[in-house]
């Protein structure tokens, strides 16, 4: 159903782009490059969701459970609302900030993002052989 409610909305929004400028008419009818096909298999793919419902999301729902099971409702459907809520925001927030993106200073924010975490990564493996002995 939400899938559907996204498709509708967005079929909306290109008609009234094409209808208020058509000179990139050819830009929206050129063959779909299937983004949002490869989206489902990468999200379906990641291992990240899994992990999550099997180390959080099932105590949480076993211990709710007990409880009322309008909790476990309310878990379920808050949970996949903010997932899905977020990256929608991220998905919108890069595609505004697509010249930020391909700029210099982004490039040069990644490698310093980049160095930090070797660091963090070196402190990790420090502490960790620290604690084995």
């Amino acid at each position: 159903m939400p899938v559907a409610a996204i498709k509708y909305f967005l079929d909306k929004k290109r008609e009234r782009f094409l209808k208020t400028d058509s000179r990139f008419f050819v830009y929206f009818t050129a063959t779909p490059s299937k983004a949002f096909q490869k989206g489902i298999l990468t999200n379906a793919l990641s291992p990240h969701p899994y992990l999550f419902r099997l180390t959080v999301g099932a105590p949480i729902i076993t211990k709710t459970m007990q409880q009322d099971i309008l909790c476990v409702a309310g878990f379920i459907s808050a949970f996949y609302t903010l997932l899905v809520g977020s990256k929608i925001v991220i998905a919108i927030i890069s595609g505004k900030s697509r010249a930020f993106l391909t700029g210099r200073v982004y490039i040069y924010v990644m490698r310093g993002l980049g160095l930090i975490l070797c660091v963090f990564t070196g402190l990790l493996v420090k502490d960790g052989l620290h604690l084995m002995g």
